[in-house]
């Protein structure tokens, strides 16, 4: 990025230059952005540099942005929401900044009517940052457009150093989570084959970062419930109704033996259990009311962590989409069954896992290869149209 150098009134003493907070805001500014720079080419220097699309396309992209002038950037004033077909003096400068941002290809024009041209662009640029893509300009879409140049370039610069904590060349088929995107890819060939909406953790619950392989797939699973959700949310619903196993389809086992026996929930008196809770293992059976849905992807790790459908449909109409203990709640959990189970020697095509499906019974199956997925940490990237997506910082892992 080329920056012209900061100029000097003749009259100008250091003294009072020293005292000038336009020259402190440059100064940091152009700190700012040589920072994210050399970051970036210092990071490319020590490490092999990732050879995988996801790398390279943000590559590309961190180098446009510093080919960019911050003399063109706009602060648009924050106010009443713009609403589509209206006027409004702010979408003079929204035009200039899409138009520079790339989302309005049409001429900047001076017109202060918000038109459908217009309306198309913002939600083309709403998508790219994660926001709601209604197309009603508001604080926060304001406030992703008002966003400095020079955070953009840090933000790009740290998820490209993620990206080098994984393998240089990633395998030819494997599944990729973008956790604050809330994002599923099935990726084959270096081509995204399938993509679906996800729930992730809340922020008191945080889904990992790591990587594994699924080992099977579980349709009509059992639910058993983790020791921790038993103490904190099934203890104090027993307490008040002993009947609330029964009306959740769930079962009450002595311990997490094998040999565990099962126990009448209605003779213990729960009131003076407390974390003995965990002992005992909780299961809910299989069906329309299991908290797995019908069917789970199991990759055993430490943290506990598989991927599953959900009966809760309605999370998928929220664009921010932090609702589970940190497990990934799945869009399109069938066609995923599909991907996973496509290289099995048995066909698996979606007539076959939906009459699996249709039998309303347990059936689980061991692939003869373990399939890799990467559960990333991504709030830049770009996608397979190549537009630069920005998401919020969800668990604001970005800031150093």
């Amino acid at each position: 990025m080329y920056l012209k150098p900061l100029k000097l009134a003749q009259k100008q003493t250091a003294r009072s230059l020293l005292n000038s907070p336009a020259v402190w805001l440059k100064a940091l500014l152009v700190c700012a952005l040589i920072l994210a720079a050399l970051t970036f080419n210092l990071a490319r220097a020590h490490h092999h540099e990732p050879q995988h699309i996801h790398y390279q396309r943000l590559s590309q992209a961190f180098e446009y942005y510093q080919q960019w002038s911050q003399q063109n950037a706009e602060i648009i004033p924050y106010g009443p929401t713009i609403r589509p077909l209206s006027h409004d003096e702010r979408i003079k400068s929204i035009r200039r900044s899409l138009s520079r941002l790339g989302d309005f290809l049409q001429s900047s024009a001076v017109s202060s009517f918000y038109d459908e041209a217009l309306v198309s662009a913002v939600k083309t640029f709403q998508k790219r940052h994660g926001l709601t893509t209604d197309g009603l300009i508001g604080n926060q879409t304001l406030m992703a457009l008002n966003t400095p140049q020079h955070d953009r370039l840090q933000q790009i610069a740290v998820n490209l150093k993620r990206w080098q904590t994984l393998p240089s060349s990633l395998p030819q088929r494997y599944i990729l989570v973008n956790i604050p995107a809330f994002h599923l890819q099935a990726v084959e060939q270096e081509e995204i084959v399938l993509e679906m909406p996800v729930v992730v953790g809340t922020r008191e619950n945080k889904t990992p970062v790591f990587n594994d392989a699924i080992e099977y797939v579980d349709f009509h699973p059992f639910w058993n419930v983790p020791p921790s959700i038993a103490y904190q949310e099934i203890l104090p619903a027993l307490q008040k109704n002993p009947n609330y196993l029964a009306s959740q389809h769930m079962r009450l086992f002595s311990s997490w033996r094998e040999d565990a026996i099962e126990l009448n929930p209605l003779i213990i008196n729960w009131a003076t259990i407390g974390p003995q809770i965990k002992a005992y293992k909780i299961r809910q059976d299989p069906g329309p009311w299991n908290a797995l849905g019908q069917v789970k992807f199991v990759l055993p790790n430490e943290y506990g962590i598989y991927l599953h459908d959900t009966p809760h449909k309605q999370l998928f109409e929220c664009t921010k989409r932090d609702f589970s203990h940190g497990c990934i709640r799945l869009g399109n959990p069938s066609s995923l069954a599909e991907f996973v189970l496509a290289q099995e020697k048995e066909m698996f095509n979606a007539k076959k896992i939906d009459a699996i499906l249709s039998r309303k019974q347990r059936t689980v199956i061991r692939l003869k290869k373990p399939l890799p997925v990467y559960f990333t940490y991504q709030t830049a990237w770009v996608d397979q149209q190549g537009l630069l997506n920005f998401s919020q910082d969800l668990y604001s892992w970005d800031r150093p």
